[in-house]
């Protein structure tokens, strides 16, 4: 098992234990997972069903990334989601 955490603020984004964005202490909440996956379901069935993966640790499942990448035209939200790959 792997230690993932939700940020509680308005941003709802779910961190790596290692990440670098990790939120404060008294910030976050803490998810038992085994992968990326479980740790995204988890804190969208029990938290917050706006849940987003952090764009540095958990790319796959970033919002922005996942949109750019695949269906935007814009070459400055592609380049942006590229940066983080």
């Amino acid at each position: 098992m792997s230690k993932y955490y939700v940020n509680k603020g308005k941003n709802h984004e779910v961190h790596k234990m290692s990440c670098s964005y990790l939120p404060e202490q008294g910030n976050r909440i803490e998810i038992e997972a085994m992968n990326d996956f479980d740790a995204m379901s988890q804190a969208r069935d029990y938290y917050y069903s706006d849940a987003n993966g952090c764009a540095l640790c958990i790319s796959g499942y970033h919002t922005i990334y996942r949109t750019s990448f695949f269906s935007c035209q814009d070459e400055k939200f592609h380049y942006s989601a590229e940066k983080y790959r």
